[in-house]
């Protein structure tokens, strides 16, 4: 069964002062490895490139690996690339309370 993952796992991998960093960059690890088929909203892509930029910025680092790493994502066999509507979102959002 894939796995839906939000930009939180990708951004704490990149931030190693986060306390989820470990865990988060193991499961990347894991994903890039092909050992998850996962589902991405495209919306993901997005706002992981986004969110690794500024933080590459803000410690005086080359902005165009979180370019890379997105470029990697998206050309992964294993993730799942899918259209977020209002529908998608609500149902999502229940489904995150649990």
């Amino acid at each position: 069964m894939p796995l839906t993952v939000d930009t939180s796992i990708w951004v704490n991998a990149f931030t190693p002062t986060n306390k989820l960093h470990a865990s988060a960059k193991y499961f990347v690890v894991q994903v890039l490895r092909s050992e998850h088929s996962i589902v991405l909203p495209y919306s993901v892509l997005t706002e992981t490139v986004c969110k690794i930029s500024n933080i590459l910025i803000g410690h005086g680092k080359n902005p165009d690996i979180a370019v890379e790493f997105g470029d990697t994502l998206f050309s992964d066999a294993n993730i799942k690339w899918v259209d977020i509507d209002r529908s998608f979102a609500y149902d999502a959002a229940m489904f995150g309370r649990l």
